[in-house]
């Protein structure tokens, strides 16, 4: 209703660290797989910077937004846009206190950010750590990484109800089982706080992965 055209670029169909299903189904507007089949993991920089372009030379779009900006794919999408005079619109989540951060990196991000006319982020922390790498207040806008909160709104009842065995209240962890996730520190922690509680909660762990045999 707004006359704009919506084309969804998908580098790559598959991503060997999340492992993510795809997913084939009617939608309401055009996708665009770069690489289908192939992993995301397995495609070189260069090869996916120049297939990157070539399928925007081919769409031609007036606006790109691009998750993240450190990643090849992203990094050919902004080219094209400054080449070709186009809007690029940066999405990120990062906080200033979700990582070690070192000067030299947050100059390479500021570069980097400097490419980008404007961004969409999850939250006001995410913005203020955009403000501080140089991004300009009225160019950032909130709304990334939503969900549909009418769905969990009306589940929440059936969420207070603990799973069959388990007694509340109860802690909850919802990851993928990957060494990134850091679940090792997770259950280290509950050790400690089981050792120093006269009545410790259980943990449920809730997720699947390659390190659930390790976990478990």
């Amino acid at each position: 209703k707004e006359g704009v055209e919506l084309i969804a670029l998908e580098t790559a169909s598959l991503d060997s660290v999340y492992a993510w299903r795809e997913e084939q189904r009617d939608e309401p507007f055009e996708r665009v797989q770069v690489f289908p089949g192939k992993k995301f993991e397995d495609v070189t920089p260069a090869e996916m910077h120049l297939e990157v372009t070539r399928q925007l030379d081919r769409i031609a779009p007036d606006a790109v937004a691009i998750h993240t900006y450190s990643f090849p794919d992203s990094r050919a999408c902004v080219a094209w846009c400054r080449r070709n005079r186009k809007g690029a619109v940066v999405m990120t989540d990062s906080k200033a206190d979700d990582a070690e951060r070192s000067p030299v990196r947050e100059l390479v991000k500021r570069t980097l950010l400097g490419a980008y006319d404007a961004a969409v982020t999850a939250g006001t922390r995410s913005r203020d750590y955009l403000e501080h790498l140089g991004f300009a207040r009225d160019a950032i806008w909130l709304g990334y990484d939503v969900v549909d909160n009418d769905y969990f709104a009306g589940r929440a009842a059936d969420a207070t109800q603990p799973p069959a065995g388990i007694e509340a209240p109860y802690f909850l962890a919802s990851n993928r089982f990957i060494a990134r996730k850091n679940l090792s520190m997770l259950l280290a922690a509950y050790e400690d706080y089981r050792a120093q509680s006269e009545h410790p909660w259980p943990l449920v762990m809730l997720g699947d992965g390659p390190l659930r045999a390790q976990l478990e």
